[in-house]
């Protein structure tokens, strides 16, 4: 029995000193009726050490519905996700969320609850998900349990198995072996700025480009082949019969550089794959796991005017019954306006014992701040009263049975929407919906984009009729996201072609601060007002066009959009570059001058630590191939100044 016990002990023994990439820790958190949310159990254990007092509670309210609207009745369960702070590293991480709740008589609440938490900086929806049923399916086995320790191997196994997978990387297949469950998953494609190395952008509204087998099986499910696709009732050429003139959000390929790269750290991969690769840990694209024809259906014709507010840096409130719901719509909106990633604060969940709870209440009404918050309590309806625009999205379960009952899903949203023509009419608005909640889009904005004749354009595409399947409406979802891409880019397309022509004036790109210094907003708002803006997208004056401009490329969306842009040119410019044709091009003075700045950029960036080993090795081999072509007075300073670092 001794052996038994001493083997399993090795079989799950794990260094605690490790840490996996894919996530920082694995909560549990329970709901005592004495003290209220508590911390039941932390893998691993340093971390216990490494929160503060205040990450410990935001963690612990965040795993918990924020008010009883929970949308699950007596027994269930819930996923949803929320973003943290932690102190400890400074960025801001990702909460995915087992919730379960129990039936139990014996309190007076009349159930008990638990979560399961996986803390992540990935916001990878599909994985987090399967990873977080599987593992709350098994730890609520023991549901009611008090030992503790009957679950410590179950969370340490589950830590150990996360930690074996390789590095997440951009747009690579995974096999992951998760207990007994291999969960096949895409990691999404950095995409955000194909504008910017494709003239795909150009293509009009209605000549959207034709969805690929490979964008309509990602989001398939795992029990399905992707051949069944070709069996469903809807015709895929019916749903998008768009034109086939490319194929968007393929990164273009680089060709490889002459330099020598340093095989400890290179593998024999393409170019384009370390360019993808050396881009983990950044804000990912994960547009194409949301199903925006799920989240909204009964709202398509309020969604240019959402995509609006969006891009152009409205605080909004998401107001929903549940937090899965929520955090699902945040999700969903700031996913409207790729290729930009958006720039502004958003938070999936949000509860009122946050503790930016305040400091959000005052900088959502300024016009300079972007806040996009999912709530689920009444409360701050109220307390939030000066936010500008209110998005109460979802049905109570209570009303989804009704609906179920009288076949009435696929409601027409203007007849469940309603937006106040006064300020008095959105307080009365405001006021009901703190009492009864209905489904409302509460604003006073006057819209300056044509959304009449662009949302003609996208139901004219979409079919007026639901789908329950999962694979069908995930068709019809990123014929959404098609659309909302190429919108985007639409608006984009004067500030991209500045872009371009600040780039063309650079005589190198390979110091990514110089690069940005020469992004002025001020010179890409004249470039709008000298060279004009795609017209048929607006609709208002020339006058208000320009001040949307004017406030866009001052705004965070676009500080976002230009620091994707630079980081891609910087990063293809490091790839492509031959040292020996750039440094034959030089004067001695401007080699040195070069290569003291790129030793200062690559100071800077080293000690961030924003940088893969590859960009790093590149940087340091173009350097040692720039000191053969130095006078020979100073190779050999320039040599030490490498050889310090």
């Amino acid at each position: 029995m001794k052996q038994e016990e001493h083997e399993k002990s090795a079989e799950y023994h794990i260094d605690h000193n490790k840490e996996t990439l894919w996530i920082e820790f694995i909560a549990v958190v329970t709901f005592d009726m004495e003290i209220g949310q508590k911390l039941e159990r932390l893998f691993p254990d340093c971390y216990r050490d490494k929160l503060s007092t205040l990450n410990i509670k935001e963690l612990t309210y965040l795993s918990f519905p924020d008010s009883n609207a929970t949308n699950i009745k007596t027994n269930g369960s819930m996923y949803y996700l929320f973003k943290m702070k932690l102190d400890s590293k400074g960025d801001k991480f990702y909460g995915h969320v087992f919730y379960t709740q129990k039936e139990d008589k014996s309190i007076s609440r009349g159930y008990s609850m638990k979560s399961v938490v996986i803390l992540t900086k990935y916001p990878f929806l599909s994985p987090f998900k399967q990873i977080l049923s599987i593992l709350g399916q098994e730890y609520i086995k023991t549901f009611g349990d008090d030992s503790v320790s009957s679950n410590r191997d179950l969370i340490e196994e589950a830590y150990q198995n996360i930690s074996s997978w390789d590095i997440p990387s951009m747009g690579k297949s995974y096999s992951l072996n998760f207990f007994d469950h291999i969960i096949p998953y895409k990691s999404p494609v950095f995409r955000a700025t194909r504008s910017m190395i494709s003239s795909n952008h150009e293509l009009k509204i209605e000549n959207l480009v034709k969805i690929t087998d490979d964008d309509l099986i990602l989001k398939a499910s795992s029990k399905k082949e992707s051949k069944e696709l070709k069996k469903k009732k809807i015709s895929k050429s019916k749903l998008v019969g768009l034109s086939s003139t490319s194929k968007p959000g393929v990164i273009k390929r680089v060709r490889a550089s002459s330099i020598k790269y340093n095989q400890s750290h290179v593998s024999s991969a393409t170019t384009s794959g370390l360019i993808k690769s050396s881009l983990q840990g950044r804000k990912f694209p994960y547009q194409n796991e949301l199903n925006l024809y799920e989240v909204f259906k009964k709202n398509l014709n309020q969604l240019v005017q959402y995509w609006e507010l969006v891009l152009l840096g409205q605080s909004i409130l998401v107001y929903s019954p549940s937090s899965y719901l929520c955090s699902r719509a945040v999700l969903s909106l700031v996913s409207l306006i790729f290729p930009i990633v958006y720039g502004g604060e958003y938070r999936p969940y949000f509860t009122v014992h946050n503790s930016e709870f305040s400091q959000f209440k005052d900088l959502g009404r300024e016009n300079s701040k972007s806040f996009i918050l999912g709530i689920t309590n009444p409360f701050f309806i109220k307390s939030y009263n000066d936010w500008p625009h209110i998005l109460a999205i979802g049905e109570k379960l209570d009303q989804q049975e009704k609906n179920i009952k009288s076949n009435g899903l696929f409601a027409i949203a203007s007849s469940i929407f309603t937006s106040g023509s006064s300020s008095k009419g959105i307080e009365e608005s405001k006021s009901k919906l703190m009492w009864t909640y209905k489904e409302s889009f509460l604003t006073q904005r006057k819209f300056v984009f044509n959304y009449q004749m662009l949302t003609k354009q996208l139901l004219s595409t979409i079919p007026q009729s639901d789908f329950e399947d999962e694979e069908q409406s995930q068709i019809v979802s990123i014929q959404i996201h098609r659309f909302f891409e190429h919108l985007t880019c639409q608006f984009l397309e004067p500030l991209t072609n500045c872009f371009r022509e600040i780039l063309r004036g650079l005589k190198v790109c390979l110091i990514q601060s110089e690069i940005k210094k020469s992004m002025k907003p001020k010179i890409f708002y004249n470039y709008v007002v000298n060279h004009g803006y795609n017209r048929s997208i607006f609709a208002t004056s020339e006058k208000n066009v320009f001040q949307i401009y004017a406030r866009f490329v001052y705004s965070p969306n676009f500080k976002s959009w230009i620091n994707s842009n630079v980081e891609l040119t910087f990063y293809n410019s490091i790839s492509n570059v031959n040292p020996q044709e750039l440094c034959s091009s030089l004067t001695d003075i401007e080699i040195i001058d070069l290569f003291l700045r790129i030793q200062k950029e690559f100071i800077s960036l080293n000690k961030a630590g924003t940088l893969d080993h590859y960009i790093l090795n590149t940087i340091r081999n173009i350097q040692l191939e720039m000191i053969n072509y130095a006078p020979e007075t100073i190779q050999s300073s320039l040599e030490r100044k490498i050889c310090q670092f």
